[in-house]
């Protein structure tokens, strides 16, 4: 019914800012729920829409709404970690990139990562560019490539494509005293190093 509501009303910033805080709440939970949310619902006029695609449509259809754009984004930086667990990406981890043979980082994986399929790393960046000054959105955007970075080669390269590189760079250099946003933009840069 969540998902429903926010495809009725793609337009209405209100429904939209609340239905992606009610989808980054949801997926502040267990494993189990973000496993869950991760998967296609079984709705038949909608049957191929999971969480992650619903969040870049809503990000597409109201791209002026930092508000939106940051809720969205914070949802995505939840979802992100589940997505390894959930389609068996083995990841390059932030915290122990040095010294990993990088070849154990999946190259080719089994599985379509919705990451990478829904759009959402080109949302995310398009997000960042339309809101430069926006500290809240620079900072869960730069989380949410943060933790994209982790799940493997594939999702590396996409950020990297995606003019993800300069995005992650112009938040430090706009922020310089926001240290949330130096952390996961250094996050996901030596994510992007480690594997590029």
């Amino acid at each position: 019914i969540i998902l429903l509501s926010i495809i009725s009303h793609p337009y209405d910033v209100l429904i939209q800012s609340l239905g992606c805080q009610l989808l980054h709440n949801l997926a502040c939970h267990n494993d189990e729920t973000k496993s869950m949310m991760l998967g296609k619902n079984n709705d038949d006029a909608n049957p191929s829409l999971s969480c992650m695609d619903v969040l870049v449509k809503s990000m597409k259809n109201v791209l002026d709404s930092a508000d939106v754009q940051m809720s969205a984004c914070m949802a995505i930086s939840n979802l992100a970690p589940a997505v390894g667990n959930h389609y068996g990406s083995s990841g390059v981890g932030w915290n122990n990139f040095c010294g990993i043979d990088m070849s154990l980082v999946s190259s080719s994986p089994s599985h379509d990562s919705p990451v990478i399929s829904s759009g959402a790393i080109t949302s995310i960046i398009s997000a960042m560019e339309k809101h430069p000054q926006h500290k809240k959105l620079q900072e869960h955007a730069c989380a949410a490539l943060l933790n994209i970075s982790t799940l493997g080669k594939l999702e590396v390269k996409a950020v990297s494509s995606s003019n993800g590189i300069s995005m992650l760079l112009a938040a430090m250099v706009n922020h310089q005293q926001v240290v949330e946003i130096q952390a996961n933009a250094c996050g996901a840069l030596a994510n992007l190093a480690a594997v590029l």
